[in-house]
């Protein structure tokens, strides 16, 4: 495999040259559409996991109609979500990571060890996630567009931790590919987030519409919709671990 492209670089990625050529929007989104294919049966097992577990405080506090208990119950819903992310997304994060370098490479991405990789690398990729989230999160509060621009600068990073080789300084290098590849990354990274917005949009839609009417918003419906945002969520960190091959090939 010493002449695959695809091969993540021994040096750091950081030392990206400045003539360096930058991602194509279609090529990462042809990348990432083959590497969540590759991941089906990670996306099956984690995305009804995280999906279903996100959809458990709508199911036991269903929108009422009275602002201050949908308040509270909306600050639930969120906490709970960054919850299960912290947990549960350092993991799915290197499983489909893996799976999309094993893809690039044109090799199997077998389930026993996309589970085994994400295990080696939960450590590395934790701490990572937590400063990841917590920066994310703070840009977001601030001013919507803070935020983005730092998950497009950092999340790199994650991909990084779960990719990269021993030694590889997951800070420098993760930064180093987001500001070098923002606006191709930022792009793919909007398309690849449209799913999952349009069906929470949908959701919250409905959720609205009965509580307009003084009605609640089914069970069925809140399990529903967190499950299909589970599925379809894994395809933006498909596009940022392609992102970053596509980056590591190019340094490589």
């Amino acid at each position: 495999m010493a002449d695959n492209p695809y091969r993540p670089p021994t040096a750091d990625i950081g030392a990206l040259p400045a003539d360096a050529a930058r991602i194509e929007v279609g090529e990462t989104l042809r990348l990432s559409a083959r590497s969540y294919a590759k991941a089906l049966p990670l996306v099956l097992l984690f995305g009804a996991i995280t999906g279903a577990l996100n959809a458990v405080p709508g199911v036991l506090m269903p929108a009422s109609g009275d602002p201050k208990a949908d308040l509270l119950t909306s600050a639930v819903q969120i906490g709970a979500g960054l919850t299960v992310g912290m947990i549960i997304g350092p993991f799915t994060a290197s499983a489909y990571a893996w799976a999309a370098q094993q893809t690039a490479r044109g090799e199997a991405a077998p389930l026993g060890a996309a589970l085994r990789h994400a295990a080696s690398r939960y450590g590395r990729v934790f701490v990572v996630n937590l400063a990841y989230t917590f920066a994310v999160t703070l840009g977001t509060m601030a001013c919507f567009i803070p935020g983005v621009a730092l998950s497009v600068l950092m999340g790199p990073m994650l991909m990084s931790a779960a990719l990269a080789p021993d030694g590889t300084s997951d800070w420098n290098a993760g930064w180093a590919v987001g500001k070098a590849h923002f606006w191709p990354l930022l792009i793919a990274m909007v398309l690849s987030w449209l799913p999952t917005m349009l069906l929470s949009g949908v959701i919250g839609g409905a959720a609205g519409a009965f509580a307009v009417t003084g009605q609640t918003l089914p069970g069925w419906v809140s399990v529903v919709g967190g499950v299909g945002a589970g599925l379809v969520a894994p395809a933006v960190t498909t596009t940022l671990a392609s992102a970053w091959l596509l980056a590591a090939r190019r340094t490589a």
